[in-house]
């Protein structure tokens, strides 16, 4: 009967990790659709200053408010935490 719970759990455990994998690739579309968005908007309000320095500086800002915007209303909204656990997928418990 042990082999059969082994593998219960091992089933359990890679769906998990598919799960999370895909929640993050659809993060990551997500945060590269906003920062075409917020560049896109700086480059049409400066067209000839959409590269400075100060520019990008703005740039850095807004992204900023909005991850942070972003990490306030997961937290209050779904009264969860913003981080469930650390990304170490590849090192199995125990062999640290």
């Amino acid at each position: 009967m042990e082999p059969v719970e082994h593998t219960k759990e091992f089933v359990s455990s890679v769906y998990s990790v598919s799960l999370d994998s895909i929640q993050m690739a659809l993060a990551l579309t997500v945060a590269l659709a906003w920062y075409a968005f917020v560049k896109g908007g700086i480059n049409k309000v400066w067209p000839d200053h959409g590269d400075k320095l100060w520019a990008l500086g703005v740039f850095a800002i807004v992204i900023t408010a909005i991850f942070a915007g972003v990490l306030l209303l997961v937290k209050n909204v779904l009264k969860r935490p913003v981080v469930g656990r650390p990304i170490a997928y590849a090192v199995a418990p125990g062999s640290i």
